[in-house]
C-alpha cells in the first residue's frame, strides 16, 4: 500500500513540475528568458506559464518609474482543443528615465499568496533610454 502511495505523489510532483515550466522558454523558440527590441529600448520578459493550473506571473517593480509596461501577453502553440497546455508569457518594457530597477516576477495561484517560482531581474535604463537587464536569481520552490 505504501508503495503504491508513494508511486502517486510521486508522479504527481513529475506532473507538476511539467506544468510549472522548469526550461526557462522565450518567445520565437529563441529559449532566452530576456530579449531586445531592435534598439535596445524594449527589453521582453519571457517566462513558461500555464493558466490552466491558476498559476501566472505576477511582478513587482522597485523602485517604480524607470520602467513602463507595454506589453503583457500570452501565448500557446498548442493545437486548437488542447486543454491543459501550457505557453509563454511575455511581459515587455520601455525606459521611462534614467535609473536601476529590480523586476521580481512571482509565479503564483492568487488566493495561496504564495509563489513556487520567482525570477529577479536588474535593468538598467541609461540617459538615452536603451536598456540592460541581467538575471539576479531564479529559484523554484516546487
Amino acid at each position: 500500500m505504501f508503495r503504491r502511495i508513494w508511486s502517486f505523489i510521486m508522479s504527481a510532483v513529475i506532473f507538476l513540475c511539467s506544468l510549472v515550466g522548469i526550461r526557462i522558454g522565450g518567445t520565437g523558440g529563441s529559449g532566452e528568458m530576456i530579449s531586445y527590441g531592435s534598439s535596445k529600448k524594449i527589453v521582453t520578459i519571457s517566462l513558461d506559464e500555464n493558466p490552466s493550473t491558476g498559476y501566472r506571473w505576477e511582478y513587482a517593480s522597485s523602485p517604480e518609474g524607470v520602467l513602463l509596461l507595454t506589453n503583457d501577453a500570452y501565448h500557446s502553440d498548442a493545437p486548437a482543443g488542447v486543454v491543459g497546455a501550457g505557453g509563454v508569457r511575455s511581459f515587455s518594457f520601455a525606459g521611462v528615465k534614467e535609473g536601476k530597477t529590480v523586476l521580481t516576477f512571482s509565479y503564483l495561484r492568487a488566493w495561496e499568496g504564495s509563489p513556487i517560482r520567482t525570477v529577479v531581474i536588474e535593468v538598467t535604463v541609461t540617459a538615452d533610454k536603451q536598456i540592460e537587464a541581467k538575471l539576479l536569481s531564479d529559484t523554484d520552490k516546487a
